[in-house]
C-alpha cells in the first residue's frame, strides 16, 4: 500500500477514534457530573497538573524520537526507551507518593493524600505502553490505536458509572482514569506485538534524548501553562470552583482538541 493510501487510512481511523471516544467520554462525564457534582471533579482536577507534567517527563520526548528515526530504529533503541521510561515513572511515582500529604496540605483538602497516591499510578501504567504506541505510529497503524482507545473508553466508562452508582463519589473518576489506562496499555501491547528485550544502550539513550529533549522542554512549558489555572483556583478557592472550571474548560476546548489531535497524528 502506498504512503498516500496509508496516510488517508490513518486519518480515517484517527478521526473515528477521536470522534467516538471524545463524544462518548463527554456523554459519560455529563452523566457523572449530574451524579457526583462539581466537588468530585474539582478534587481530581487539582491533581491534573502533577499527572500531566509527570507523563511528559516519563515520555521524555522518546516517543517522538523513535518515530523520527522510523526506518532506522533498532531494537536497542526500543528496549532502551522502554526501560528508561519505566525507571523514570517509578522514580516520579515514589516522589509524588512521598509528597502526597504536602499536596493535600497545599490545597487544604485532606482526602487528596489517598486520592493522589492511587491516581498517580496512571503514570506507571501509561509508561509501559509508550514504545508499543510508538511502534504503531511508525507503522501508520491507527486502526489498532483506535481499537485500543475505544475499548478503554467503553470499559473505563462502565467502571466509572458502576462506581458512581455504588456511591464511591470522587473515586469513580479515579476509577475511570485508571481503568482506561490499564485497558489502553494492555490493548496497545497486544496489538503492537512488541516485547522488550533485556538490553540497554547508552548510545541509544543519548541519541534519543538529544532529539527528544527539546520537545520535552516545549511540552513541559505547554503542560504547565495549560494546567496552572487549576492549581491557582484550587489554592485560593474550593474544590467546587475547580470542578466548574475544569469541566467548562474541557467542554469549550473539546472541538479544537479533537481536530488538533486528528491532524497532528
Amino acid at each position: 500500500m502506498s504512503l498516500k493510501k496509508l496516510a488517508i487510512l490513518g486519518f480515517y481511523w484517527s478521526a473515528i477514534d477521536r470522534i467516538v471516544s471524545q463524544l462518548g467520554l463527554v456523554v459519560v462525564m455529563v452523566y457523572l457530573a449530574r451524579m457526583l457534582g462539581p466537588e468530585a471533579f474539582g478534587l481530581v482536577g487539582m491533581l491534573s497538573i502533577f499527572v500531566a507534567i509527570s507523563q511528559s517527563l516519563v515520555n521524555s520526548g522518546f516517543s517522538q524520537a523513535l518515530i523520527q528515526r522510523s526506518k532506522k530504529v533498532t531494537e536497542h533503541d526500543l528496549s532502551t526507551a522502554f526501560f528508561t521510561n519505566i525507571l523514570i515513572a517509578v522514580f516520579l511515582y515514589l516522589v509524588l507518593y512521598t509528597v502526597a500529604p504536602q499536596i493535600a496540605s497545599f490545597f487544604r483538602e485532606e482526602q487528596l493524600t489517598d486520592v493522589s497516591r492511587v491516581l498517580f499510578l496512571v503514570i506507571l501504567i501509561d509508561s509501559i505502553a509508550m514504545v508499543s504506541r510508538a511502534k504503531l505510529i511508525i507503522n501508520i497503524n491507527f486502526k489498532s490505536q483506535a481499537i485500543a482507545s475505544l475499548l478503554s473508553t467503553l470499559l473505563g466508562s462502565c467502571v466509572a458509572i458502576y462506581m458512581a452508582n455504588k456511591g464511591y463519589a470522587y473515586w469513580s473518576l479515579v476509577g475511570l482514569t485508571l481503568s482506561r489506562a490499564v485497558v489502553s496499555s494492555i490493548s496497545l501491547i497486544l496489538l503492537a506485538g512488541w516485547n522488550p528485550h533485556w538490553m540497554f544502550s547508552y548510545r541509544s539513550l543519548k541519541r534519543l534524548f538529544s532529539f527528544g529533549s527539546n520537545l520535552l522542554i516545549a511540552g513541559l512549558v505547554a503542560t504547565f501553562i495549560q494546567n496552572l489555572y487549576s492549581v491557582l483556583i484550587g489554592r485560593n478557592y474550593s474544590s467546587t470552583e475547580v470542578g466548574y472550571f475544569t469541566q467548562s474548560y474541557n467542554l469549550t476546548n473539546a472541538l479544537s482538541t479533537l481536530i488538533g489531535s486528528v491532524l497532528q497524528k
